[in-house]
């Protein structure tokens, strides 16, 4: 829903480039593997840290093992990258549109039509996390991603909740709910096997999202004084935004 805005006709062409790249992904990490298995040995699998920078090593010399993959996985990590940037700024786009988050984050540039500010605020963030002294990339990747697959499987579950109280709610694009289904099931298996096997750290994690559900309510939830008060802190940071960004709201 936070991208939707920005496709064209996006009831025939979201599901079409969700299809689309379901095949194209799917295929190419099929034709990958299959390559590794043709070029390594099960052993060589095993024990090589990086297994395509082995088959491309094995295959076409050192030179393209050592620098052609390496450039490609960083071209890849830079577009995975785009995609993250993209999709969570519109996150906090729509949620600042519908008052879930302060005012000016919902500020647009009034020529290229982008919202600099929420495209800013995660990056912050991120920035933020990473200068934090007990931080390192193999533990922000792996909270990150169980704090993440908290909420994807909150949003697989929420269709059904949605099915039931909602059903004749205009959909533009729809799906089987078997598909959420297995989704869903997929989310609590992530969800899981991490607990098992960082219980310590996936306890922090569950209970720091647990903060906000108090701060929801006492900050956001729909009431006079509660609209009062994120209005009052977000015109502080309106003004400045909007000369920062040119933006208009």
């Amino acid at each position: 829903r936070a991208c939707v805005r920005v496709f064209p006709h996006v009831g025939r062409t979201l599901p079409m480039a969700v299809k689309l790249g379901m095949v194209i992904v799917t295929t190419a990490y099929l034709l990958a593997n299959v390559a590794y298995m043709s070029l390594l040995s099960p052993s060589q699998i095993i024990t090589s840290k990086a297994v395509a920078q082995a088959a491309v090593t094995v295959s076409l010399g050192k030179v393209f093992g050592n620098i052609i993959i390496p450039l490609f996985v960083a071209l890849s990590c830079m577009g995975a990258s785009t995609g993250s940037i993209f999709m969570i700024g519109r996150q906090v786009f729509a949620a600042a549109r519908e008052g879930h988050f302060p005012r000016f984050l919902s500020l647009l540039h009034p020529k290229r039509n982008t919202p600099i500010p929420a495209l800013i605020f995660p990056c912050v963030i991120a920035v933020t996390l990473l200068f934090l002294p007990t931080s390192s990339i193999e533990s922000l990747i792996q909270l990150s991603q169980f704090t993440m697959w908290i909420f994807y499987g909150a949003c697989f579950a929420g269709i059904f909740v949605l099915r039931i109280r909602e059903p004749e709610l205009p959909r533009p694009y729809r799906t089987w709910l078997i598909v959420p289904g297995i989704l869903t099931l997929l989310s609590l298996y992530l969800l899981v096997t991490p607990f098992i096997q960082r219980p310590v750290a996936s306890t922090v994690v569950i209970a720091v999202v647990l903060t906000s559900i108090p701060v929801y309510f006492l900050v956001i939830h729909k009431s006079c004084f509660a609209e009062k008060k994120l209005n009052s802190l977000s015109d502080l940071f309106v003004n400045g935004a909007h000369h920062l960004c040119c933006g208009v709201s």
